[in-house]
């Protein structure tokens, strides 16, 4: 008798609803059932595959059995492929979550096992070596059973599952994993799927720890003196957990690791899969999609503004600060996005936003979502970066405004 899911489950919620990413298979079949009352909901992702119809109609079969609601989430894909149908996946199931939710996976002990030799052969270093993890939010109640016992569960409850073609697949890596690496290293450990398994819970309780981390959405921010301090072991264990983070769910490349690495000792940027641009800004290293700024937001007492914090103050104080902004309270301030053609007073002429940016060592590509803030086209800051000498009011009419980088 193997180990029991449903307990499995029970303390890896530990009082959290759970989402069951149902394919309409065996495994994430089981993972609902061994959820019980936890489970809040389910979805299944159509991927407009040739087996999408009979996955997403054992997916609606398999909820209606358990009485658990499912939600149905279409995407498309740029290719065929495993890596495409995987990201796509992930990324619909994380933009439902809400509060508190957490994704429960069907992943088995067969899964974590073709984990780590993909891993091993894709150079992704001693994260990759500890394969798939109970976290935060992702819990897989299923990781310690078989595929086969997993199987003989469903079959012994009346699971209602299917079996995807996709899985038989030759073109996928895993499926060559699975159908002839395995089979050769079953001749020198007939038990080896266990012993990469138990190989991977060990490496995965030794690794070194990341230093600092913030994020927001799919954005990853590390502090680069903290990089350039910690030492290589823990740069390296940074730069993989943000990108598994912001990439999930498996763990970067050795090469990907190294580029971003490269971004840190000085290189402009780097682009990797996944739509992850790599860029040094003044104080961070940044990972994650280039997205588009907000649109134009009146400058009011408290709002927010791409990665920007603007808060009113009371007093008068001098001005002295790229951060700090004294305007004529008579006046109607907006916060819009930089573009190449602004320009900002000297006192004595003006001078380009952009270079003004460029001076302060903002990449190009931020550029754009870097805000200014302006009445009627008179730009009187670019917080962080520049005031106009002469914005400030001379009566007692003002506003007085303070900026921060939010720290993600």
């Amino acid at each position: 008798m193997g180990p029991d899911p449903r307990k499995a489950a029970t303390e890896l919620l530990d009082g959290r609803p759970g989402v069951v990413a149902l394919s309409g298979g065996a495994d994430s079949a089981v993972a609902a059932w061994a959820c019980g009352a936890a489970a809040v909901r389910a979805i299944h992702v159509y991927h407009g595959l040739r087996a999408s119809d009979d996955m997403a109609t054992a997916a609606t079969a398999v909820a209606e059995s358990l009485s658990l609601p499912l939600t149905v989430v279409r995407v498309e894909l740029s290719t065929p492929s495993e890596t495409a149908a995987r990201d796509a996946r992930w990324r619909a199931v994380r933009a439902t979550l809400e509060g508190g939710e957490v994704v429960v996976t069907g992943h088995t002990r067969d899964d974590q096992a073709e984990t780590v030799l993909l891993n091993l052969v894709r150079g992704a270093g001693p994260e990759g070596l500890g394969g798939m993890r109970q976290h935060e939010g992702v819990v897989r109640p299923l990781l310690d059973l078989g595929r086969e016992e997993v199987r003989a569960l469903a079959f012994a409850h009346g699971l209602p599952f299917v079996d995807d073609p996709e899985n038989l697949s030759e073109r996928h890596a895993r499926t060559t994993i699975r159908a002839q690496v395995l089979p050769l290293l079953r001749g020198l450990n007939p038990g080896v799927v266990d012993a990469l398994a138990r190989s991977a819970a060990h490496q995965a309780a030794i690794e070194t720890r990341p230093t600092h981390l913030s994020f927001s959405g799919e954005v990853a921010r590390v502090p680069l003196p903290l990089l350039a301090t910690v030492g290589d072991a823990r740069a390296v264990a940074t730069v993989r957990e943000a990108l598994r983070r912001i990439r999930p769910p498996h763990p970067p490349s050795a090469a990907e690791v190294d580029r971003v690495l490269d971004v840190v000792r000085g290189g402009r940027r780097a682009e990797l899969e996944g739509g992850v641009v790599v860029l040094r800004d003044r104080r961070f290293l940044r990972l994650g999609p280039l997205t588009q700024p907000p649109g134009p937001t009146l400058l009011k007492a408290s709002v927010s503004w791409g990665g920007f914090r603007f808060s009113e103050r009371r007093g008068r104080p001098l001005a002295t600060s790229p951060a700090r902004a004294l305007l004529d309270g008579s006046r109607i301030w907006e916060v819009r996005g930089a573009n190449p053609e602004d320009r900002i007073s000297m006192g004595v002429g003006h001078k380009s936003v952009w270079d003004a940016l460029a001076e302060a060592r903002v990449p190009h590509e931020l550029r754009p979502g870097w805000p200014v803030v302006h009445a009627d086209g008179e730009i009187a800051w670019v917080p962080l970066v520049r005031r106009a000498p002469d914005s400030r009011p001379f009566g007692d009419h003002y506003l007085l405004v303070d900026v921060v980088e939010e720290a993600w």
